[in-house]
């Protein structure tokens, strides 16, 4: 990932506005509280997702994506992690990706969302999160994360955002 593209998201992520966009999830208090969440977290970047599975089913895209904290993944833990992400069902993973937790919710603690983010490694820096794509829309090749109090937070960040 460029330097310049984490720079940018990090910059743009620090403001309310950018929530707004992710489907209606950020409305009101909850842009405020994300922006204010991603200010004040304890560590803070962007990162360039990886593409451990992806599924077409009724014109979206379901797939599972990976972010590590800690530089690039190996192949064979891309290679773990695809393995696991392959067993989820597409049904798992459209009701994971309407209810993964995003900013101001953390990884892990909407059990709507238990699959997918048990597949995260987090004392490895390793994030496993779900995302759709609807019509025309651009993978979300992105992430801004967040750090504090031992949680971890994200956002992932379709392509059509850069």
């Amino acid at each position: 990932m460029s330097a310049d593209i984490e720079t940018e998201l990090v910059a743009r992520y620090s403001e309310p506005a950018p929530y707004k966009k992710h489907l209606g999830s950020f409305r009101g208090k909850r842009t405020k509280a994300a922006a204010e969440l991603f200010n004040n977290a304890e560590q803070r970047g962007a990162r360039q997702s990886y593409l451990l599975d992806s599924r077409n089913h009724e014109g979206k895209i379901f797939s599972v994506r990976a972010i590590s904290l800690r530089g690039d993944l190996s192949e064979q833990v891309v290679a773990e992690l695809t393995a696991a992400a392959q067993q989820l069902s597409v049904g798992r993973l459209f009701w994971e990706g309407q209810f993964a937790p995003l900013l101001p919710e953390a990884i892990g603690s909407d059990s709507d969302a238990a699959d997918t983010h048990s597949l995260s490694r987090l004392a490895d820096g390793i994030i496993v999160f779900p995302t759709i794509q609807e019509g025309k829309q651009k993978p979300y090749s992105y992430c801004v994360w967040a750090r504090q109090g031992g949680d971890y937070f994200i956002v992932p960040v379709s392509d059509d955002w850069l």
